[in-house]
């Protein structure tokens, strides 16, 4: 899933990539796969509201470590080691900047 909006007016740029057919498919919570047929139930709509992705300490750091896994260490994106780091919440080692 990729997820691309713009802001014209100040050139801003929030990109939100979350792995195909990953565990975790909802770009706006942490939902998994097997709860979809529960979708627009209580138990969603309560995980949605409080299991949001956040981009917080633990996201970058889980993102930062799958970068020198792959770029530094030479491992594979399917590799054990970086599965390790991103396959829980179906993320995906891209980083955003502010800068331009």
């Amino acid at each position: 899933l990729f997820t691309l909006l713009a802001n014209i007016e100040s050139y801003r740029v929030l990109l939100a990539c979350v792995k195909f057919l990953g565990q975790c498919p909802c770009p706006h919570c942490l939902m998994k796969k097997t709860d979809i047929p529960d979708m627009g139930k209580d138990a969603d709509m309560n995980t949605w509201r409080t299991e949001l992705r956040e981009d917080n300490n633990d996201y970058c750091r889980k993102v930062n470590k799958a970068h020198k896994l792959i770029f530094t260490q030479g491992k594979k994106l399917n590799s054990k080691y970086v599965t390790k780091y991103l396959k829980g919440e179906s993320l995906v080692p891209t980083h955003v900047s502010d800068n331009f």
